[in-house]
């Protein structure tokens, strides 16, 4: 090997003049080297008799690990059940902006700091289609909620992620569709890529607000939305039946579907895109820069969808959305 890197560099014998990079003696037999293409079939057609195989080069990552991870978080980075007890990722969703229309987010909460100990937030308050409430904070605790599930430190998958709040929704968890639709309007006109949207909020079928969320993903911006706790068909909500939104429901620790009762349970049928955890879920609470709560639904499902197309944006910043 080492002479067929001496010769692949060679440029006065006129072969192959590449870069040789290495070479392997112990584990298998072989080398490393840099070719153009023309480069790379000289090469392999003078020494045919003793290539075994060809391979491109690629890329490695260190992997991070969780330990003793909330169930919702195990879950998600496994294909099945059981649960180890552990939360693996290889990427945290740096520079990546995820903007939440809720209730607004407590952007002091530990949940929200930086994953490299920097002073700061990675959480604040960009618009607000209300009158009352005070930017950044969160009267509610909804948003906070879903925020720390897409990416708190502790709760959610994208740990490095920028969480950014567009603050459409009243004290009470509730709001008109023309004041969530001037939220959509805001991310359209002023999103910073990558970014995708979180709305874990929905309501009776409402063309207007079908056709926001259509225009915010048509402009590049993909937009994950609850499927309903009603336990009924989601095709009969907005914008759960937009076919453009990732349409998220919900499932329990035992991978079926959330259901409490008759009327009360997640939503499913054919407008569903993807299944997510939405059981008992523990991230932050507004209450506290340290405050922590359960919540259920598929409110709580949404986030975990969100984080891990966050986490997707950062490794594939040339991506197109919505894809053709």
């Amino acid at each position: 090997m080492e002479g067929a890197c001496l010769e692949a560099e060679n440029l006065t014998k006129g072969r192959f003049n590449g870069t040789c990079t290495a070479t392997f003696t112990s584990v298998f037999t072989g080398l490393s080297a840099q070719f153009t293409h023309s480069q790379l079939l000289l090469f392999v057609a003078a020494y045919k008799d003793s290539i075994a195989s060809v391979h491109q080069d690629g890329g490695v990552t260190a992997t991070d690990t969780q330990y003793n991870a909330p169930w919702a978080l195990d879950r998600i980075d496994q294909g099945t059940l059981p649960l180890n007890g552990q939360y693996n990722y290889v990427s945290s969703g740096s520079n990546v902006n995820v903007y939440i229309v809720d209730t607004g987010i407590r952007t002091s909460h530990d949940e929200f700091m930086y994953a490299d100990g920097s002073p700061g937030s990675r959480a604040r308050e960009v618009f607000t289609s209300l009158s009352s409430g005070i930017a950044g904070q969160d009267c509610n605790g909804h948003g906070t909620h879903v925020a720390a599930t897409v990416g708190g430190l502790t709760y959610g998958p994208a740990k490095n992620v920028t969480l950014l709040a567009v603050r459409a929704l009243e004290c009470l968890g509730n709001g008109t569709v023309a004041q969530v639709i001037q939220g959509l309007e805001w991310v359209k006109d002023n999103f910073i890529p990558p970014a995708a949207v979180v709305m874990a909020l929905g309501g009776e079928s409402q063309y207007a607000l079908d056709l926001a969320v259509a225009e915010v993903v048509q402009a590049g911006v993909p937009v994950m939305v609850a499927a309903g706790n009603e336990d009924t068909d989601a095709c009969l909500t907005s914008p759960a039946r937009e076919p453009l939104a990732i349409t998220v429901s919900a499932t329990d620790q035992n991978d079926s579907r959330l259901w409490v009762s008759a009327g009360t349970g997640a939503n499913y049928g054919t407008c569903v895109d993807i299944w997510a955890p939405g059981y008992d879920i523990l991230s932050a609470s507004n209450t506290a820069d340290n405050a922590t709560e359960y919540r259920s639904g598929t409110s709580q499902a949404v986030p975990f969808v969100a984080g891990a197309v966050a986490i997707y944006l950062q490794n594939n910043t040339g991506l197109s959305f919505p894809p053709a």
